[in-house]
């Protein structure tokens, strides 16, 4: 489904998989586990496909290759994982590549991340545009998305931030295999959901000692103001119904996973929903079933207890 928020969550503590400074060592963050080309382009397919998802075209410059990578991270309490990602890899003549990272919005199924849905444009058309333009391209799954294991932590930045961060060390690890090197800097961007995950590597990026440096951010339609905006606006029906009764659900059950702010999901979803509405958001579940799913309105969802969290 298309995204429409995401907003800063609970502080990850007791980090144990260490910081990479350099670019380099064994079970590290950032760690390049394994790399399968996904498809080729040329410029004139990509540019077919391209226009065929409603992508503007007119900037195809190159043909591209592109990879699924998995790799090091941390999840949302600091403990070792792994995550994948996409890379897209232009095929020009340079050396050394200027490098883009995009975050995708809001997904809730993980087979729609953007290195396990090579045949869905809202994973992938934003990177291959990038990527035919002539930039490599990495495009993280986030956490419990594509390949990555446990559940996906919705509205979480920090992991968002660290699997992004995490994904540029992979693909710097990765490129020389094909001959080419990253250049330091990188453009930052994102979409709705991803459009907060990007500040977030903004963020870590301007801290520095990541040996990568900030060029340039571009978020795109995120939910900056969470508890002054989007929140009142979804509880006073001002948004789109059942888009507003889809990102709650996925809210509570998300949050309920980081900090347990329920015991049984009948306390806060009303039956039938209450018995299946977990299963929709642990990455198993289409989007287009699960919003089938789900009731029209958040009073047909939501008990008076959900209402008050």
């Amino acid at each position: 489904m298309a995204a429409a928020v995401a907003l800063g969550a609970l502080l990850p503590t007791g980090a144990v998989a260490s910081e990479r400074q350099d670019g380099g060592g064994a079970h590290e963050r950032g760690e390049l586990l394994s790399a399968k080309k996904v498809k080729s382009y040329t410029a004139a397919q990509a540019a077919k496909r391209l226009k065929s998802e409603g992508f503007d075209a007119t900037k195809v410059v190159y043909g591209v290759d592109t990879y699924q990578l998995v790799y090091r991270t941390i999840d949302r309490r600091g403990k070792p994982t792994r995550a994948s990602g996409l890379l897209v890899v232009p095929r020009n003549k340079n050396k050394k590549l200027k490098l883009v990272s995009y975050a995708h919005g809001t997904t809730n199924y993980r087979q729609d991340a953007p290195s396990t849905s090579p045949e869905n444009g809202f994973g992938q058309g934003a990177p291959l545009t990038y990527g035919t333009a002539g930039f490599a391209t990495a495009a993280p799954d986030y956490l419990g998305l594509g390949l990555g294991p446990g559940e996906h932590p919705w509205m979480d930045a920090r992991t968002e931030a660290s699997a992004s961060l995490d994904l540029l060390r992979a693909a710097r690890e990765f490129l020389p295999r094909k001959g080419r090197k990253a250049r330091r800097d990188v453009f930052v961007t994102g979409f709705s959901q991803g459009a907060t995950a990007a500040l977030g590597l903004a963020r870590e990026l301007q801290r520095g000692k990541k040996w990568f440096r900030l060029r340039a951010v571009a978020p795109i339609g995120g939910a900056y103001d969470m508890r002054g905006v989007m929140l009142p606006s979804m509880v006073e029906g001002k948004t789109q119904p059942k888009m507003t009764v889809a990102y709650t659900a996925y809210l509570l059950v998300s949050w309920n996973w980081k900090a347990a702010i329920y015991d049984r999901p009948e306390e806060v979803f009303k039956q039938p929903y209450a018995s299946r509405v977990e299963k929709y958001f642990d990455g198993s579940t289409p989007g287009g079933v699960m919003l089938q799913g789900l009731p029209g309105t958040m009073g047909e969802l939501l008990t008076p207890h959900g209402f008050d969290l």
